[in-house]
């Protein structure tokens, strides 16, 4: 296992030394990962909160903190939805390749 790759992504605000304003950079971290599919009840739960949970990547605890929002998987972008601890070792994180429709509306 752990054959796939996945790109995390989060944004950090900066201040720009030359003009003394902030601004945001992504930072990107290459990580390996397993992909996996999302459970029916995974699949409902996130239906009710307004997302559309479509894969399941699992990362280790260590390449991964709660600052990474999305992620890109052969070439798509996904939202991280939610977090699940597997292990000591091991992080799920269910993601979405849409945005929550109220969060799409403000």
């Amino acid at each position: 296992m752990w054959t796939d790759e996945c790109t995390l992504l989060k944004q950090k605000e900066i201040i720009n030394e030359k003009y003394n304003y902030p601004e945001n950079i992504n930072i990107e971290k290459l990580v390996f990962c397993n992909v996996k599919s999302v459970k029916s009840s995974e699949f409902y739960k996130a239906q009710q909160s307004g997302y559309r949970a479509e894969k399941i990547f699992e990362v280790k605890k260590i390449d991964f903190d709660e600052e990474y929002s999305n992620l890109v998987y052969d070439g798509k972008m996904f939202y991280i939805i939610r977090t699940y601890e597997v292990d000591n070792e091991n992080i799920e994180l269910t993601c979405s390749s849409k945005i929550n429709q109220n969060e799409a509306e403000n």
